[in-house]
């Protein structure tokens, strides 16, 4: 498996390396006409999120959610990390505490194709998910854009990453509980996603997001994401933000839902 793994990624690496050298070729080409953009200089962007959901009545529901986004960007190459917490309450019940990071490396990221690489942490205590490290190299293909109205992607990944589990008790009438740790698990996952970001107006968007994760190994065993956010700018360091996360995991741990929904309402910062 680990042989195939390598094998697989070193494929990838190459075939991505060479578009871009194709491509590179080509524009220095064209550089050399005349033609072309000069190259873009190197900015460093930094966003801030914070968002949430309250509900009050006979039910009092809280979710809070903040992040932190920072890339280092040019038109050669873009590196970014990005970290979030989610944290919920159910009747002053704590419900919900998730924590999300990243890093990010993408090459030419302005181009019709490029390719990145990535590495994510996940954790989630009420999904029996004690820590999850996920590798993933892949290509993104932006096949439709026109600047101010729409910008239209799909990416294609593999992804391998490893799981370790939170204890899960057993109930037995008339014998004391049992607790069981599962072990870990690795798997080899394709991962696809389209992504749509479309105007609406000068000053608002839509992004929608959908992630297919399959295991490679056995089909039936996936993870299907869609995200979806409008965003509203009501200035030039900032925007409002209404967004819809929902995840349905076929094959989750033993006593955990499939599926998972999130409404926000929020703000992004943008220093």
């Amino acid at each position: 498996m680990k042989k195939t793994i390598l094998i697989l990624m070193f494929t990838l690496v190459s075939a991505s390396l060479f578009a871009q050298l194709s491509g590179a070729s080509s524009a220095k080409n064209i550089m050399n006409k005349g033609g072309g953009r000069a190259a873009k200089a190197t900015k460093l962007t930094v966003k801030l999120t914070a968002d949430g959901y309250y509900q009050t009545g006979n039910i009092e529901k809280i979710t809070a959610s903040g992040s932190l986004s920072m890339a280092l960007i040019d038109s050669i190459k873009e590196f970014s990390v990005n970290g979030r917490a989610v944290y919920g309450q159910n009747n002053k019940v704590t419900n919900q505490r998730e924590y999300i990071a990243g890093a990010q490396f993408d090459y030419h990221p302005f181009a019709v194709v490029s390719p990145f690489t990535r590495f994510e942490f996940y954790k989630n205590p009420f999904k029996k998910i004690k820590e999850r490290y996920a590798g993933l190299l892949g290509m993104k293909y932006r096949y439709l854009t026109r600047p101010g109205l729409l910008d239209y992607s799909i990416s294609a990944a593999l992804s391998y990453d490893i799981e370790f589990y939170e204890p899960v008790t057993y109930k037995v009438e008339n014998q004391p509980d049992s607790i069981v740790i599962p072990p870990e698990k690795e798997r080899l996952r394709a991962s696809i996603r389209p992504k749509f970001k479309q105007y609406i107006t000068q000053n608002v968007y839509l992004i929608t997001e959908v992630y297919y994760k399959p295991n490679l190994k056995y089909l039936n065993d996936y993870i299907l994401c869609g995200n979806a956010s409008l965003n509203i700018r009501v200035a030039k360091w900032g925007l409002l933000k209404v967004s819809y996360e929902h995840e349905y995991n076929n094959k989750p741990v033993n006593k955990v839902k499939q599926t998972d929904a999130l409404l926000l309402v929020g703000i992004e910062i943008n220093l």
